[in-house]
């Protein structure tokens, strides 16, 4: 994802995760971040015995609430830090996003395009993204943006002018997916 607008890093500092909230605005369901996902649990270790690499990013949310900051990369880690028991998380505090347009671009940015988000996580973050553009999912401009072939795009924007219980239940499949994928035994997955 290429940012419209880059920020400059304002300050550099470790901040209390109880001062930190994650984004309502995060693309990435609670799924992906529950505590019995294997790859956070491998993240909350990863942090106790290495330590943090790479600071999340966020912004104060200055002037209502001085001294607390809304997440805009780094949710995984803040999760993973929260789990290890950690009391603080590193992180670049950047200017606040001056559209929600822009707070998209950062939410969906490199970072958190690291780890999978699954097909339909990533296609409706697209379309929402779209949505704030005024444009097409299958435009060049979006393709470029979210790193998601046009083809891609193209089914998705089918598959959201579908009837809601039938996006819901792809959806509900993509939950089950992630909730099992690194079970011994998989639960049934939703009926087709």
């Amino acid at each position: 994802m290429t940012l419209t607008t880059k920020k400059k890093i304002i300050e550099n500092k470790a901040i209390s995760l109880s001062q930190i909230y994650p984004n309502p605005l995060n693309p990435r369901r609670d799924y992906h971040l529950s505590q019995d996902n294997q790859d956070l649990q491998d993240m909350a270790l990863s942090l106790s015995e290495a330590g943090q690499h790479n600071p999340a990013t966020v912004y104060e949310l200055l002037p209502d609430s001085p001294g607390e900051f809304m997440l805009l990369r780094g949710h995984r880690r803040h999760a993973g830090a929260t789990l290890a028991g950690l009391e603080t998380l590193d992180c670049n505090i950047v200017e606040r996003p001056e559209s929600l347009k822009e707070e998209l671009e950062w939410l969906g940015s490199e970072d958190s395009l690291r780890e999978d988000w699954g097909e339909y996580t990533r296609l409706e973050y697209a379309k929402l993204l779209a949505n704030e553009y005024q444009m097409s999912m299958s435009n060049a401009q979006l393709v470029a943006s979210t790193g998601i072939p046009k083809a891609r795009l193209e089914v998705g924007e089918l598959m959201f002018s579908l009837e809601p219980e039938l996006i819901a239940h792809v959806e509900q499949w993509e939950k089950w997916y992630y909730e099992n994928k690194n079970k011994d035994k998989k639960s049934l997955a939703p009926a087709s």
